[in-house]
């Protein structure tokens, strides 16, 4: 909770009041009155239905799916969240990764700079002491 309300300062530009951090009350006090306004949109959400939007990137895959699949792309997909999850649950193949897994840089190998590996340092170990260097 403190830390929403220091976040919330921080986004509108207020000063948190004294012992905000140490009193919940405080703390509490000041989110009623500066974080209202978004218990207020959702509730008018609720009270107008609460449909939700698709996202871009929800009805860029979309069409990129039906495109692939060679079906129309539904025109509620374009503006319920609902039937556009519906549609790509039943296009999308579930096996296949969106993004493919790529290891990050420094777990590649044979990159320059990398800091050796265990067996590289013991093997170095073993070879200096093989040939009288501590």
């Amino acid at each position: 909770m403190v830390a929403f309300a220091i976040s919330l300062a921080a986004r509108k530009g207020l000063t948190l009041p004294r012992g905000c951090r140490s009193n919940g009350q405080i703390c509490r006090a000041f989110l009623d009155a500066h974080a209202a306004e978004r218990k207020q949109q959702d509730k008018a959400d609720a009270q107008s239905g609460g449909e939700r939007t698709p996202t871009p990137a929800m009805i860029r895959y979309a069409h990129n799916l039906a495109q692939q699949h060679g079906v129309p792309c539904p025109v509620e997909a374009e503006t319920s969240f609902a039937e556009c999850r519906k549609f790509l649950d039943a296009h999308a193949d579930p096996k296949k990764p969106v993004r493919p897994f790529e290891p990050a840089q420094s777990a590649r190998k044979g990159r320059k700079g990398a800091a050796p590996t265990r067996r590289q340092r013991s093997v170095a170990k073993s070879t200096r002491t093989a040939q009288g260097r501590p």
